[in-house]
Formats: C-alpha cells, structure tokens, sequence
C-alpha cells in the first residue's frame, strides 16, 4: 500500500517530487521485491509441480505431451509446409482427434485397456499426486479475499 500511494503521489505530480520521494520509491521497491520475489519463486515452483503433475493423469492415459510440438513441426516443415495453412490446420485438429481417441476406452466398463487406465489414474490419484490446487489456500499458504 505504501509503494502504491508513492507512485501515485509521483505520478499526480512529477514536477514536484523530490530526491526524497524518488529515494521512499526507490527503498519502497528494493522492499516490495525482497518480500515479493519468494512469494513468486514458490508460486513459479508450484504451477511447475502442477503442470508435473497433470502430465502424470495424461500419460497415465497413453497421452503424450510432445505430439502436438512434433505433430506442429512436422505440419511446418517442407513438403507439408506448403500446403494451405487451412488444409495444414485441418490435418492438425485431425490428427490430434485421432491421439484422443484411446480415450474412448475409458467409458467403456469391460474393455481391458480402458480399465488400465483408469487403474492407473486412481493410483495417481490415491497418491494424491494429481487434480492440484484444490485447496490453494492450503497449497500455497495464502489466499485472497473478495
């Protein structure tokens, strides 16, 4: 709050700040970053254990997260790439259909490979190493009110 009312007294009225003001800005900052960066480290550490931990659920179900960059570099390269972007395009959404699919198996109760993944999700999930932030109050320590 103290940067904020700094800032905007600066702001209001530059001509008339002084090396005082601009030396409170300077302290104010060099404080708000001291107290800010490990609130972001740990905020940054986390969306990176999040982000871990969803590729668990999507590879526990035979999905691969580099297909879409490969599939992308492959729509980019020579011959493909002189292809229409909207033919290219469509050979994407195709394609990425056609990686979806096994999961189709997932709603059918009998079939065999449906039901290992879905074992292998609900281990994921008794380890409670997925479905993050379901608590981020808890999770990260702090919340925000409304």
């Amino acid at each position: 709050w103290r940067l904020s009312i700094l800032l905007k007294n600066a702001k209001n009225a530059p001509e008339k700040s002084s090396d005082r003001e601009s030396k409170d800005i300077s302290k104010a900052l060099q404080l708000y970053q001291q107290e800010r960066r490990p609130v972001a480290q740990r905020n940054a550490a986390l969306s990176v254990r999040n982000y871990n931990r969803t590729l668990r659920l999507a590879k526990a179900c035979y999905l691969n997260d580099q297909h879409p960059s490969a599939v992308i570099a492959m729509l980019s390269s020579p011959p493909l790439s002189f292809l229409p972007l909207e033919a290219r395009q469509d050979m994407f959404r195709r394609l990425v259909k056609t990686a979806m699919w096994p999961l189709k198996f997932l709603e059918e109760k009998t079939n065999p490979q449906g039901q290992h993944m879905r074992n292998n999700v609900r281990d994921i999930l008794s380890r409670r190493e997925g479905l993050p932030l379901l608590f981020p109050k808890f999770e990260l320590g702090f919340g925000y009110t409304a």
